[in-house]
């Protein structure tokens, strides 16, 4: 019986198996392209922020990403705290948002006045600071009310630091001039003028002196001295014809680095590579002491400050003699 179940599979032709499969491939295709372009797929993920030009605590960063084939008008966005508390964060009513396809926008707000509800002013810090009131982004939608359900995936290298203080985070200072980043081996930004143009933004280094900025301009020593000394080149180069006519206004960067370098130190320190057993042996252990004696001072400051309060609390129920 076998042995002709197994026959009249072999008189199957081998194409009609492969007219299956491409089938069953493209149902699968169809499939996915359909969740892909159906329905609403957003994620997004926000951030609180508390600063001394605000008493209260105010979402400040807030990231939307499309995860569908499909545009989303949106016309306003909520943070919806616990199970009835809603807060306006954006509305687009007179012209509503389009979250294109798998797109990610963000959105920037600043401090605020107060929150309010029928013309009062409320005081949400309990709440917001409340963990068991879940926070979540809602969405009105052209499909009506949308849960944001996920929050993006976000890293920060702050936590390792909290782990192994052998971690550094390095920012990067950056100075622009309308557009045009400066280094530190530009002396001067010289910004010129003329009817009916843009703004032209020149830089000229340290070491220019002899080289041509211009055509057949090259600036000498003594004209990069100082800020008034170029301008009073340049404006010798618009007399002798060899500079269009323009105005030129001339910015010193060693003097705006004089007022702005006093926070990170005049000296640079170096910064070597750090090997694998002495950041994660060491580093670790130095971590863990470190946070232990902090905690130890901790204590005892807290100790002497209750000490401090209890005297005091006590010099103050004695009895006047006299």
């Amino acid at each position: 019986m076998l042995t002709a179940f197994f026959d009249g599979l072999i008189k199957i032709p081998w194409y009609t198996d492969i007219g299956l499969i491409s089938g069953l491939i493209a149902l699968f295709v169809t499939g996915r392209n359909y969740r892909r372009k159906s329905g609403i797929s957003v994620r997004g993920s926000f951030t609180f922020t508390s600063t001394i030009s605000c008493s209260d605590k105010y979402i400040s960063y807030l990231v939307l990403e499309n995860l569908k084939d499909r545009a989303v008008t949106i016309f306003s966005i909520y943070l919806k705290i616990g199970y009835g508390t809603y807060i306006k964060l954006d509305d687009f009513s007179d012209s509503p948002l389009t979250l294109r396809s798998f797109e990610t926008i963000h959105r920037d707000y600043g401090p605020m006045e107060f929150y309010t509800s029928n013309c009062r002013r409320l005081d949400l810090k309990d709440l917001m600071e409340d963990a068991r009131a879940k926070k979540r982004i809602v969405l009105s939608t052209s499909g009506g009310k949308y849960v944001v359900p996920d929050n993006l995936p976000q890293w920060s290298p702050i936590h390792e630091v909290l782990r192994n203080h052998y971690t550094a985070v390095i920012d990067i200072i950056r100075v622009s001039h309308k557009g045009h980043d400066v280094g530190d081996r530009v002396k001067f930004v010289v910004e010129s003028i003329r009817p009916g143009r843009d703004p032209d933004i020149l830089l000229i280094h340290y070491d220019d002196a002899g080289r041509r900025i211009w055509a057949d301009v090259a600036p000498s020593a003594e004209s990069l001295k100082s800020r008034d000394s170029l301008q009073i080149f340049l404006k010798e180069q618009v007399l002798l014809g060899k500079i269009p006519e323009c105005v030129f206004f001339v910015y010193d960067m060693d003097q705006w680095r004089s007022s702005n370098r006093t926070r990170y130190g005049s000296e640079r320190v170096p910064l070597g590579n750090v090997g694998f057993f002495e950041y994660y042996l060491w580093g670790r252990l130095h971590t863990v002491l470190f946070n232990r004696k902090l905690r130890a001072q901790n204590r005892r400051s807290l100790s002497a400050s209750n000490e401090d309060q209890n005297k005091k609390n006590t010099d103050s129920e004695l009895p006047e003699i006299g």
